[in-house]
């Protein structure tokens, strides 16, 4: 498989890119976790303390060849992106802030990707039931929904992606101190929420936060 784009943004629209995201991202530098320039952001891939050492764990490289994949809280896009350079059928990428949905929508006509789609939607209102995802990528965003809602939302949630879902990947987050539970709670919403199968698939480490994150397999009913 290339894990060449098909097509190479000039270095205007690269710098016109970076720009932009410099001056609306004010309360934080994210260059670092955007991909570009291409060559390394594809370097950082397999690096497993990074934001991309997620994938060699997990193994979607493999995983999304030819599935129609879900981003949840896509941020600029680099998980997105990464899906659709390995051969997704389609990508859906979705983040509650704008801001988000047009780096990932600039990044996918620099790069020429088309089966790249960027909405703003949160994650509990995405219909499971109608779009029918064959995997979906949730890397610390669970963290969110039950810091909000609370841990029955969560298990609701995690039900409803159980009966209608191929794959879901989980990663924790504990950003948020407010759920301090997290390492307890989620998999057991993972065990009761009707999944066929729930993988403790390895972790990697948050140099931010000092600490590890989990990785999660889960099989749902379309698997």
């Amino acid at each position: 498989m290339s894990l060449r784009p098909p097509r190479t943004p000039s270095s205007q629209e690269v710098e016109g890119l970076k720009g932009w995201i410099v001056n609306n991202f004010l309360e934080e530098n994210l260059l670092v976790y955007t991909p570009i320039p291409f060559e390394a952001f594809l370097g950082m891939r397999t690096q497993r303390h990074s934001v991309y050492g997620r994938w060699e764990i997990c193994g979607l490289e493999s995983v999304v060849a030819g599935k129609k994949v879900l981003d949840v809280g896509t941020n600029c896009g680099a998980d997105a992106l990464l899906a659709a350079i390995c051969g997704a059928k389609s990508v859906t990428a979705i983040d509650q802030f704008p801001r988000y949905i047009h780096v990932v929508n600039e990044l996918a006509k620099m790069y020429g990707y088309e089966n790249i789609e960027a909405r703003v939607q949160r994650f509990e209102d995405v219909n499971f039931e109608e779009e029918k995802y064959d995997v979906i990528i949730a890397f610390s965003v669970f963290n969110n929904v039950c810091a909000k809602s609370g841990f029955e939302a969560l298990k609701s949630l995690l039900g409803r992606i159980a009966k209608c879902t191929g794959v879901l990947f989980v990663e924790n987050g504990v950003d948020d101190v407010k759920w301090v539970a997290w390492e307890t709670e989620v998999p057991q919403a993972l065990q009761e929420s009707g999944f066929r199968s729930v993988e403790l698939l390895g972790k990697t480490f948050a140099t931010h936060i000092g600490r590890d994150r989990y990785l999660w397999r889960c099989v749902g009913a379309r698997a």
